[in-house]
């Protein structure tokens, strides 16, 4: 028996979000999007197919379930996020634009 992945007909998707929020007060996120870049090459590099956001106007949770729409069976997915998070109450959340707090 095999333990050998196929190759042949698996896709390699990644979705890459980067937020700074620039604009705002107090930035300390200004390499999120820089972190999106460097990582959107060194993937392409290695036959991903990229998806790269960054501060997008759509909201978060559209882009994700897009992305999810168009994962298939056997697709090898990466998922990357660059910006702020928080753990509350064991709980790990990640804040992009459009999040209310």
């Amino acid at each position: 028996m095999s333990t050998a992945m196929k190759t042949s007909s698996n896709r390699k998707l990644a979705l890459i979000y980067g937020y700074n929020n620039e604009g705002e007060l107090n930035n300390n996120l200004n390499r999120s999007t820089n972190n999106v870049d460097v990582l959107d090459n060194m993937l392409t590099q290695i036959m991903f197919q990229v998806e790269k956001c960054y501060n997008k106007k759509t909201p978060f949770m559209e882009i994700i379930d897009k992305f999810c729409e168009s994962i298939q069976d056997d697709d090898l997915v990466l998922f990357y996020f660059s910006g702020c998070a928080c753990q509350f109450k064991g709980e790990n959340y990640l804040f992009s634009k459009d999040n209310q707090i």
